[in-house]
């Protein structure tokens, strides 16, 4: 009594998609697309829904769903390829912060990891992340505190602008 189901197909420029994780929110219910792009959920509770479908490489879509009592409601997902994106910045110290500093790394860690090196001037650049996604992000370099936090990457490139990390000050030592 009360229940409906939901069902249908997951698709990328028009060819279906395998393993895109579909969840209704609301009843914290979750399915996996199979090799044709389709996904069922065979009892949901007759109510207005929110679904979302999400993939690593692709823009998370979140589609309503009405679900009505001993009917099927069909709803199929279009889903589109993130695009690849570049984050750009520079970093500098606190003990000279209108100097890039050399040999920074930079990681940013979310949906996947990427990671690249500062240039001589402190500038750096990651290629190819995908766009739709927040990352955390950690820059260190020898001597210097790790600046971390966080960024979400649009449809365009990012820039970070200048990062200043704070000088490591040892206390003295062996002093008579």
């Amino acid at each position: 009594d009360g229940m409906g189901s939901l069902s249908g197909v997951v698709s990328a420029s028009g060819t279906p998609l395998a393993d895109v994780q579909i969840t209704i929110n609301e009843a914290d219910m979750t399915a996996v697309s199979n090799a044709n792009g389709e996904y069922q959920f065979p009892y949901v509770l007759e109510g207005t829904y929110t679904v979302s479908a999400h993939k690593v490489g692709y823009e998370d879509q979140t589609l309503p769903a009405s679900i009505v009592e001993d009917e099927d409601t069909i709803l199929n997902i279009t889903m589109v390829e993130s695009a690849s994106v570049n984050v750009t910045g520079t970093v500098t110290g606190s003990d000279a912060p209108t100097v890039g500093l050399d040999e920074v790394q930079v990681t940013l860690s979310g949906v996947l990891e990427y990671t690249a090196t500062g240039n001589a001037q402190g500038e750096f650049t990651v290629e190819n992340v995908l766009s739709g996604n927040t990352y955390n992000y950690a820059i260190s370099r020898a001597g210097y505190q790790t600046a971390t936090g966080s960024i979400t990457v649009g449809a365009s490139s990012y820039d970070m602008g200048t990062i200043i990390l704070n000088e490591l000050t040892l206390p003295p030592s062996g002093i008579i």
